[in-house]
C-alpha cells in the first residue's frame, strides 16, 4: 500500500471517530443550553474533523460527489449557536440530530469505494 493511500485511510478513520463523538454529543444532550452554548471540546473536534477532510482531499486527489455532504453536518452544528431560541428550539434540535448524520455519510461512501477498489 502506498503512502498516500495509507494517509487517506488514516484520515478516514480519524474523521469517523470525530464524527461519531460529535454525533454522540448532539444526540445525548437535548437541552437548550447544550445546543446554544456548545462546549469548546466539541468545536475542537469539529475543527479536527475539517482538518482531516482537508488533508484527505489533498492526499487522495480524487473527488466524488459526496465529498461535499459533510458541509450539511457542519451547518447543522453552527446554525443553532446563532439562531437558537426557546421558540425554535425543537426544530433546531431535530435539525442538529439529523444534520450531524451528514458528517458520517461521506465517510461511509468513501469506505465503500475503498473496499470496492481493492
Amino acid at each position: 500500500m502506498n503512502k498516500s493511500r495509507t494517509l487517506g485511510l488514516t484520515m478516514l478513520v480519524i474523521s469517523l471517530v470525530l464524527a461519531v463523538l460529535i454525533i454522540l454529543y448532539y444526540w445525548t444532550n437535548s437541552s437548550f443550553e447544550s445546543m446554544k452554548y456548545v462546549p469548546l471540546y466539541v468545536m475542537m473536534m469539529s475543527f479536527g474533523y475539517v482538518l482531516a477532510q482537508i488533508i484527505k482531499r489533498y492526499v487522495v486527489r480524487k473527488q466524488y460527489w459526496w465529498d461535499w455532504l459533510y458541509y450539511i453536518g457542519l451547518i447543522a452544528i453552527v446554525v443553532p449557536t446563532f439562531f437558537a431560541s426557546t421558540d425554535n428550539f425543537t426544530t433546531l434540535g431535530w435539525m442538529t440530530d439529523v444534520g450531524t448524520l451528514f458528517l458520517i455519510v461521506p465517510l461511509i461512501l468513501d469506505g465503500k469505494k475503498i473496499l470496492s477498489t481493492k
